[in-house]
C-alpha cells in the first residue's frame, strides 16, 4: 500500500513539475510585455477605482432613505391630487348629511 501512494505521488509531483515550464512556442513576447507592465505599474494604479468624470459618490444610507421618504410624499400628494374618481360628495351610506338614525344627540 504504501509503494503505490508513493508511486502516485511521485507521478503527480513530476506531472505538476512539467506543468509549470512554458511550451518553446507558447509565446514568445510574454517576457517583454510582462517587463513593460511591471515598469509602468505604479502609473497604471494610479487611477485604479476612479473615473474620468468623478461621478463615484459615497453611499450614505439616511440621505438615502430620505430621499425615498421625500419621493413617497410627494407621490402620494399627486396621487391624492389626482384621484377624481372617489371624489368627496354627499350622497350614498353615512354621507353625514341628514341622517336621523346615525345622528350624534347632545347630552
Amino acid at each position: 500500500m504504501k509503494k503505490i501512494l508513493f508511486t502516485i505521488l511521485v507521478v503527480s509531483a513530476s506531472f505538476a513539475l512539467k506543468a509549470q515550464e512554458l511550451a518553446q512556442d507558447q509565446n514568445p513576447n510574454y517576457k517583454v510585455s510582462m517587463d513593460k507592465y511591471t515598469a509602468a505599474q505604479a502609473t497604471l494604479q494610479t487611477t485604479m477605482n476612479t473615473t474620468v468624470q468623478n461621478t463615484y459618490t459615497a453611499y450614505d444610507w439616511r440621505i438615502a432613505k430620505s430621499k425615498r421618504k421625500a419621493e413617497n410624499r410627494s407621490y402620494r400628494r399627486e396621487r391624492a391630487l389626482s384621484n377624481q374618481y372617489y371624489y368627496n360628495n354627499n350622497y350614498g351610506y353615512r354621507n353625514n348629511y341628514n341622517q336621523k338614525y346615525y345622528r350624534h344627540r347632545c347630552r
